[in-house]
């Protein structure tokens, strides 16, 4: 029973989600261009990145398009604020992307899916395909999941734009016995690469920065926790997670700590459970994937009353840890 609700339950880690736009008026500060040399350090990079899908359809080009997938993330962590040129390109692509967000929200994959480009690729390498298909298995696991997001940086270079967005989700997965629904909670911050086709701005790509997904059932809900990991690692290293919850009073726990690479389809997860310190900290040390590829941190807790024969509350938890490669370009 357990790896039924694992398998449902992490598939909302690939959640993809539109974006409901800032104020569309607003303007950045006026000490914006300040930095003008860094923006344009920054904006220089569009032409090269939107375009990385098509160099990932080879695999001998796919490490190296990854990587500067990963480049242009970096270069845009520190956008704060909206440039203030170009007001109608601004507000036709904010416009765009509440689009986005209403057709997600109304669970309609056809509308959400005509917002991709048919050479969508993210930098886990899913296609439009697969983020269809794991779409679709998140509004049949959470029917009722609502998606509420924010635009915190745009920059636009002629026909192509990066949006700096942070996206949360919410809803109820289907019941457990003795323990009802489970309460999904979700928050992604991403890059979202775009590119004007025919006056309509298309999803080409997207950059995920990180990602942290819950789902908590019985008692769990009202029990504090928290996961200590790294969010990026290197290729082919080691690193420690701990997970820590306040337990209640009479109340064991148990629970495990595991990971796997972020791939279509998602590979099976090993759970084996194992009791909790009396602290209700577990630790273990792990390593990174000798391939490049990103990957996600999954923990599973389980609530036991103090004879250890009825489970009271269970958590699932997934976090996504970015991998930097050896030989970096």
């Amino acid at each position: 029973m357990q790896m039924k609700f694992v398998s449902l339950f992490l598939l909302s880690c690939i959640c993809s989600t539109g974006c409901t736009a800032a104020d569309p008026t607003r303007t950045g500060p006026s000490d914006y261009f300040a930095v003008g040399s860094s923006y344009q350090q920054r904006a220089q990079y569009l032409p090269a990145i939107v375009n990385f899908q098509q160099a990932m359809r080879s695999d001998k080009t796919r490490k190296e398009a990854l990587q500067r997938a990963e480049v242009c993330a970096r270069e845009f962590q520190s956008m704060k604020s909206w440039p203030d040129t170009d007001r109608i390109t601004v507000n036709t692509i904010a416009r765009e992307l509440n689009l986005i967000e209403q057709d997600w929200n109304k669970h309609d994959i056809q509308a959400e899916m005509a917002h991709y480009d048919d050479n969508y690729m993210d930098n886990d390498g899913f296609s439009k395909t697969n983020m269809m298909e794991s779409i679709r298995q998140i509004w049949k696991t959470c029917a009722d999941s609502r998606s509420q997001s924010t635009i915190a940086g745009l920059a636009v270079q002629g026909d192509c734009a990066v949006v700096q967005s942070v996206d949360k989700v919410g809803g109820y997965t289907e019941i457990m016995p003795k323990m009802g629904t489970g309460k999904l909670e979700y928050v992604n911050h991403e890059l979202l690469f775009l590119r004007r086709v025919d006056n309509t701005w298309k999803i080409i790509g997207r950059a995920v920065e990180s990602t942290d997904t819950t789902v908590t059932y019985g008692k769990s809900r009202s029990v504090t926790s928290e996961l200590e990991c790294p969010g990026e690692v290197r290729q082919d290293g080691t690193f420690s997670a701990t997970s820590k919850q306040t337990l209640p009073a009479g109340t064991l726990g148990v629970g495990s700590i595991t990971s796997r690479i972020l791939e279509y389809p998602l590979p099976a997860v090993k759970d084996v459970w194992r009791a909790l310190n009396k602290d209700g900290t577990m630790q273990r040390e792990l390593s990174a994937p000798s391939e490049y590829k990103n990957f996600e941190l999954i923990t599973t807790v389980g609530l036991e009353n103090a004879t250890r024969t009825l489970l009271t509350g269970l958590q699932f938890r997934a976090r996504r840890i970015n991998v930097i490669p050896a030989n970096p370009i």
